[in-house]
């Protein structure tokens, strides 16, 4: 979303929670919306909204990433593993997912 890359994450959390009216379902809305969120550090509602994306679509792996994110920004390093596990699980050879599982793993002192 280009308000989101020129730093106007107001901006863009009005056009994905427009975006989510226009369509409820749309699991990747949700997504987008928990990302705004959780760059301006409202780890809350970011996570309220990857819940819903992964309610919505259990193999988004984005939205699996996003709930890691937050745990990891928290320092919650087992959750975070948990969950970046689930998205790798879903998308086995992505760079970021098997970096950021990585990233887990050694701040929980599994590192393999």
């Amino acid at each position: 979303n280009c308000l989101s890359l020129n730093h106007e994450y107001d901006k863009a959390i009005q056009a994905f929670k427009r975006a989510i009216q226009l369509a409820p379902e749309s699991d990747y809305a949700y997504t987008l919306l928990g990302n705004e969120y959780s760059l301006i550090d409202e780890l809350e509602r970011a996570m309220a909204c990857f819940r819903k994306a992964i309610q919505l679509n259990p193999r988004s792996y984005k939205a699996w990433n996003g709930v890691a994110m937050v745990y990891l920004k928290q320092e919650k390093f087992p959750s975070a593993e948990f969950h970046f596990t689930k998205a790798t699980n879903i998308f086995r050879t992505n760079p970021d997912l098997i970096c950021h599982l990585a990233v887990a793993q050694h701040k929980c002192n599994r590192s393999e």
